[in-house]
């Protein structure tokens, strides 16, 4: 009997072990941190994933013009700059595909501000994708067309009208029409359609020339990042009195200031150090020992001290996947001795599989190279320039005589003359054809040539 007492014991013992440790790792497995770095994981593995994210943030510089040593129209930008800098608003969709080992991102910033008691609202476009399998980095330049008319139209009524400095002279170059009115018809008619011409439809793009590659198909390091997430979630929570890691209805909250920050990553990365397998994983994924690591990460942490970081981080999870986030954040340093203080929200949506959605990439776009958009430049100047020689002669050649009337040196002088002759070619400057054209065209309008002379050295095509 006492025989069958002590297995029946041992028994219970051993029942109450596993069921403690069953406790315990369930515990463990529905913490919100595990929870939490599983969706990470589970997001790292999507095929296909977009996020969705609507901006606002404010950036306050605590300085003014006088302490910057700026006065008049310096002063007066200065202030346009601060206060569209105080409110910044924007979207933006990030999508990336695993497949194909593609990454775009298409974003829309809104800038607002009051320029001198007048409120100003412009949406400024952003839209690029990286193409690992094709080494392309690709900018698109459509947005552009539209975005043109529209900082025309805020420069032109909200903008330069409202500088004192600016308004008898351009009262003057308005006879008597309406400033904003004669400066948006003018300069829409002048620009835009050389715009319109040259980046309707057009992408600019480079070789992506990257070391690393952005999408990573091993295994290992999918366990790496989730093994440091894990150590750095373990972390704050042993190490705050509050917790750092909170749930509430699916809802898991991370709030953290840099020095835990920095804290917990050193730990993970002390962590990885420690197990053979992660140290081992980190060392061949990013080509540097772990003790490297640790020692630049410790010097990083020393030289920002100064800086004050203080984040909120949401995130709705639901089935191991992550559906919203809400980031609130706020970031305090100093540059040249003056307080720059940052302060934000960003809200995202989270889509998976098919809903996600590529916008730019795969889009019907002709290359166009850096010496067309050059191009693009220097005839929107001359374009101008032109204008201004046309419909504001008398004030021209009252400039030009004032500015341009100079005594050329022999050397100079030769020069002159062998261009008129056409005794030179843009190699001889080391120009392109557009550029020695857009030289020659300036030389006229200065007076240093003889009129037509640029018609020699209009590119063929």
């Amino acid at each position: 009997m006492k025989e069958k007492k002590v297995k029946l014991g041992i028994g219970i013992s051993a029942l109450l072990v596993v069921l403690i440790g069953g406790i315990l790792f369930y515990s463990f497995i529905s913490s919100p941190e595990v929870k939490l770095a599983r969706a990470f994981e589970s997001l790292s593995q999507e095929d296909q994933a977009q996020v969705t994210s609507t901006m606002d943030m404010s950036i306050d510089l605590d300085m003014s013009a006088s302490e910057l040593g700026m006065y008049g129209e310096e002063e007066i930008f200065f202030d346009m700059m601060q206060s569209m800098l105080d409110n910044i608003s924007g979207t933006s969709t990030v999508v990336w595909d695993n497949e194909n080992k593609v990454v775009e991102m298409n974003a829309t910033y809104g800038i607002s501000g009051d320029i001198q008691g007048e409120d100003i609202h412009l949406q400024v476009p952003f839209s690029l994708y990286l193409d690992e399998n094709g080494d392309e980095v690709a900018f698109d330049l459509e947005p552009y067309v539209d975005f043109t008319s529209e900082a025309i139209d805020v420069i032109s009524y909200n903008v330069l009208p409202n500088i004192p400095e600016l308004q008898e002279d351009l009262e003057l170059l308005a006879e008597g029409e309406d400033v904003g009115d004669f400066l948006s018809t003018e300069l829409n008619q002048l620009v835009v359609p050389i715009i319109e011409d040259t980046l309707r439809g057009k992408k600019y793009s480079e070789p992506l020339d990257i070391d690393e590659n952005i999408f990573r198909e091993d295994e290992d390091e999918r366990y790496l990042l989730t093994f440091i997430l894990e150590n750095m979630l373990e972390y704050m929570k042993e190490h705050n009195e509050e917790d750092i890691v909170t749930e509430d209805d699916n809802w898991i909250t991370v709030s953290l200031e840099e020095e835990m920050f920095f804290d917990s990553l050193l730990y993970a990365l002390r962590e990885v150090e420690k197990d053979e397998e992660a140290k081992k994983t980190f060392e061949e994924t990013y080509e540097e020992d772990i003790e490297t690591t640790i020692s630049d990460l410790e010097e990083a942490r020393d030289d920002l001290e100064d800086v004050s970081l203080s984040l909120t981080a949401s995130f709705l999870v639901k089935q191991n996947t992550i559906h919203e986030s809400q980031m609130d954040f706020t970031l305090t340093f100093e540059e040249d001795g003056q307080n720059v203080n940052v302060a934000g929200t960003v809200t995202s949506e989270y889509s998976y599989g098919e809903e996600a959605d590529f916008l730019f990439y795969g889009q019907d776009r002709e290359e166009i190279t850096e010496e067309e958009l050059d191009q693009m430049g220097y005839e929107i100047e001359m374009t101008v320039d032109n204008y201004m020689m046309e419909n504001y002669q008398y004030e021209d050649e009252y400039m030009y005589e004032d500015e341009y009337e100079v005594e050329l040196t022999e050397e100079e002088q030769e020069l002159i003359e062998a261009i008129e002759a056409e005794e030179v070619t843009h190699d001889d400057f080391a120009l392109t054809p557009e550029e020695m054209y857009y030289w020659v065209i300036d030389l006229e309008m200065q007076g240093l040539v003889e009129q037509g002379t640029s018609d020699l050295y209009m590119p063929s095509n």
